[in-house]
């Protein structure tokens, strides 16, 4: 399969499972509703690209409307529980179409960082996890992501850029796949059931970018630009993908698909899609629009006293996952 009907079905089906975060936030958009992709807001000038990677949800740990969404696969429940096994990711990039027909790639991270969060996204909680990352010939990696001694999520980003003032669509992409931490040790890779997905967001301005205008808070300065599907990552190479879908239409990506960095990864092991997982044939692109379903998201304020409250809120089909959708829960609207 090609590389563009990755692009398209990563934003065309469903998630293949609940993931972690569920646990935590019942409702999550990014992990319960369709993908989708979000303008920016007027005047805003910027832009980053990102990648979120982690466990899929264990057994007994959702809520009834997160077990009944239409997910790709059977429920798994098992999380992570690999002890020789480490996700490698590469080539996170931005790229932009013009209104010439050229792309121009904008933001380019080959060696993804080590930022960790929780699964309640709290931005006062992320840290580095160098402990567990490593430098690879292609890529970084990290082990035991998600299981009981490193129980957060891999979430690495790009660099942030201008919005191209000509640009008509953007798609952002990196790969990923499953390794052994000790390659004499066993091959436990089945026992890692992680999913990755990815997107990026949108930035007011240049002093966002470099931290000059202060904290990044959703809704003020930084909002989301959409949500790719979660799918899970295997022992190939796999493109994990995200795209404009109000600016760009399937019929023009397969005409004129963006040269992506990195696609010789893929000739190696034949596979741009996933899951490959058994029983799973491949289920190809679909044309009408993406599923929505209500959802209940669950979201955390900061008080002015500092203390966290939590709180949810029913997203009627009439405005289908409008609250809640952001990654970053503290913020109940983007």
């Amino acid at each position: 399969m090609a590389a563009v009907d990755t692009i398209i079905s990563d934003m065309a089906l469903f998630h293949d499972n609940p993931c972690a975060v569920l646990e935590t936030l019942p409702g999550w958009g990014s992990g319960a509703s369709s993908p989708e992709s979000v303008p920016a807001p007027a005047t805003w000038t910027h832009c980053i690209p990102w990648t979120h990677i982690m466990r899929e949800a264990r057994g007994g740990y959702l809520q009834p409307q997160d077990v009944n969404r239409p997910w790709r696969l059977p429920i798994g429940g098992i999380g992570n529980t690999a002890g020789n096994t480490r996700v490698q990711q590469a080539h996170i990039q931005m790229w932009w179409l013009l209104v010439n027909g050229t792309w121009v790639l904008s933001s380019y991270n080959p060696k993804p960082g080590a930022v960790a969060y929780p699964y309640n996204w709290s931005e006062y909680e992320f840290i580095d996890a160098f402990q567990f990352w490593r430098d690879e010939a292609i890529g970084t990696s990290m082990a035991d992501l998600g299981a009981s001694n490193f129980d957060r999520l891999w979430h690495a980003f790009g660099s942030a850029v201008p919005i191209p003032a000509n640009a008509i669509g953007c798609v952002t992409a990196y790969y990923a796949r499953k390794i052994k931490d000790n390659d004499a040790g066993v091959d436990d890779r089945d026992d890692a059931r992680i999913l990755g997905g990815g997107a990026g967001d949108w930035y007011r301005s240049a002093a966002t970018a470099d931290g000059s205008d202060g904290a990044k808070i959703g809704g003020v300065n930084v909002s989301y630009m959409g949500f790719s599907r979660l799918k899970y990552i295997t022992n190939d190479w796999q493109l994990f993908a995200w795209y404009t879908t109000n600016t760009l239409t399937q019929a023009q990506l397969r005409a004129n698909p963006p040269p992506l960095v990195g696609l010789d990864l893929l000739s190696q092991t034949g596979g741009t899609d996933g899951p490959v997982e058994p029983g799973d044939p491949y289920q190809p692109p679909i044309v009408s629009p993406p599923l929505r379903t209500p959802l209940r998201a669950t979201f955390m304020l900061k008080t002015t006293s500092g203390e966290n409250t939590f709180g949810s809120m029913e997203a009627g089909t009439s405005n289908p996952g409008k609250p809640g959708r952001g990654r970053r829960p503290r913020i109940l609207f983007y």
